[in-house]
């Protein structure tokens, strides 16, 4: 049996209870895309690489994403980050979803001392991205086809240290209608890969509400505490990639 598993939102239920140094990505040229900056791995370290995304992100296949996070930091102010313009945007295949921006993705709050992007990408300056950032370029999955986010779509804190805490069962609720907006602004999606079991459980919230089939896939996360003491879960990531790709092309 295959560690990962394959579905689509119609037996989503199913699924569950069966579950126990040059940019590698060669992109096509949409002329959506024309000006995107394409960083590389922990490419948005650099001040000016996350200043040129900025100024990216009313184009027009990211520009009704852009305006779901605006009408998200109404409700979290400062701490929702901006879909990616290097990304597929609306015109994306393939929805890569993940449990909560981490620290490098949210907004830096004036002052601080840790900067970071504000995108959630995957040329963010941390070991997560990085991950994911070879593993899409080892699948041979075009940056075009793919749309990064994530179930809780906003930075969880804890209240008492500030530092970021895992999603809870009221955040993976809170978060679903959200997801099930962002979908619908997908009109040409046609695989979501959920790394890690929050992935999962927070698809679940959405799946009956959706009119469009998906294929689902779910994998571990890729965070390198998951990673780096059981590598063959890398496989597993790759594996699912490898079938997104070819699901979406």
């Amino acid at each position: 049996m295959t560690p990962f598993w394959e579905t689509n939102s119609r037996a989503l239920a199913r699924c569950l209870r069966m579950a126990p140094g040059s940019d590698p990505f060669k992109r096509r040229r949409h002329p959506s895309h024309e000006a995107s900056v394409n960083a590389g791995p922990r490419g948005l370290s650099a001040v000016p690489a996350v200043a040129d995304r900025l100024s990216e992100i009313n184009k027009a296949h990211v520009a009704p994403l852009s305006n779901l996070v605006r009408e998200l930091l109404v409700e979290h102010p400062g701490d929702v980050p901006w879909f990616d313009p290097a990304s597929g945007g609306i015109t994306a295949r393939v929805l890569l979803l993940l449990e909560a921006p981490g620290r490098r993705a949210a907004p830096s709050p004036a002052g601080a001392s840790v900067k970071t992007s504000g995108f959630v990408s995957l040329d963010n300056d941390d070991q997560t991205a990085a991950n994911l950032h070879h593993l899409v370029a080892e699948a041979g999955l075009d940056r075009e086809l793919v749309l990064m986010w994530n179930i809780v779509p906003w930075y969880l804190s804890d209240a008492t240290h500030g530092k970021i805490r895992a999603a809870s069962r009221s955040d993976i609720d809170a978060g679903a209608p959200w997801l099930r907006r962002l979908v619908e602004l997908l009109h040409d999606l046609r695989v979501a890969v959920l790394l890690g079991d929050k992935a999962l459980r927070g698809w679940s919230r959405v799946s009956s509400q959706l009119s469009m089939p998906i294929h689902l896939l779910g994998c571990p996360h890729p965070s390198p505490q998951l990673l780096a003491p059981h590598p063959e879960r890398r496989d597993e990531i790759l594996r699912a990639l490898l079938k997104a790709k070819h699901l979406a092309t």
